[in-house]
């Protein structure tokens, strides 16, 4: 089922973004190119002037630390280990200075950038510059690109979530399905604002399914790509019940049954099996790591 409106699809245009110049490089391309020099400049040039702030000391430290020998221990107070692990692996990779030290949000900075591109069948070229101009120019986006956070790791994730579960409701695709998974549990280890990601993308599926699904459903519930998206999601959310003991076996023992008959019912079930067992896999070392560390702090 197609979630592109065909009617809507931008036509070409004779003006100076579409018409050629040197061979198949228009106006776009130059003024695409002219954009992410700027992004590239700005988020790479001079990172190790200006002095540390305290939050970035702290993660500076600990992944110095890290990259030395020193072992890592996790506390919910500085958030997911992702930045703690990339930032060793630059330190490792090019050397402990206070430029490779913000290395890290520069290049999610950049990878933020780059997302209108993947959306050019939704956003049209005209749509895909415009937005990569904003994000060029944001203050917001420029400063914490700049700035050793968890911020941009967690917001690289959730649109590599939005892109791929975008394509895979358009394209029923496997690579999607499974970069869906991998990106979202990776955004369990950056910081917790992906959990609202989860509730914005969740409710967004749900809603899709009421609204262009159902009324028009000839087939049956499991044989739609959506499905298979709120399947991942929710096994990839399963540590959560950490929080709640009192219900973590009842909860346990409805997923599992809910799981046995989605794949026992599932027509499309070659597509999912294998995304939602590295769902399960991740999750099953996500509720380990939670149940270490949520159990320490409350």
């Amino acid at each position: 089922m197609s979630i592109v409106d065909e009617s809507r699809q931008e036509t070409p245009a004779a003006n100076w973004l579409d018409r050629p110049l040197w061979g198949r490089i228009t106006g776009w391309h130059l003024a695409y190119a002219a954009i992410m020099l700027f992004i590239l400049f700005t988020r790479l040039w001079d990172l190790g002037s200006r002095p540390y702030d305290h939050d970035e000391s702290i993660h500076a430290w600990e992944s110095w630390k890290l990259i030395t020998g020193q072992g890592y221990q996790h506390s919910p107070v500085y958030h997911g280990p992702f930045l703690y692990h990339f930032s060793a692996l630059l330190f490792g990779l090019f050397g402990v200075t206070d430029y490779v030290g913000r290395l890290n949000p520069a290049i999610s900075g950049i990878i933020i950038t780059i997302v209108p591109f993947c959306l050019m069948r939704w956003l049209g070229k005209r749509g895909v510059l415009l937005a990569t101009l904003l994000m060029a120019i944001s203050p917001v986006v420029m400063h914490r690109s700049r700035f050793l956070r968890h911020d941009q790791n967690a917001i690289v994730f959730g649109l590599i979530m939005m892109i791929t579960m975008l394509h895979y409701l358009e394209r029923r695709e496997n690579k999607h399905l499974y970069l869906f998974a991998a990106a979202l549990a990776f955004g369990l280890t950056a910081m917790e604002t992906i959990y609202i990601t989860c509730a914005i993308f969740g409710s967004f599926l749900f809603l899709y399914y009421l609204v262009q699904v159902k009324p028009k459903s000839r087939a049956g519930l499991l044989d739609y790509p959506v499905m298979d998206l709120m399947i991942v999601m929710v096994t990839l959310l399963l540590p959560l019940r950490q929080l709640f003991p009192s219900s973590s076996l009842a909860t346990t023992r409805l997923i599992t049954a809910a799981a046995r008959w989605y794949f026992r019912a599932s027509s499309r079930r070659h597509c999912c099996s294998s995304a939602s067992a590295w769902a399960a896999g991740g999750a099953g070392g996500a509720g380990l790591w939670a149940r270490a560390s949520f159990g320490r702090s409350f």
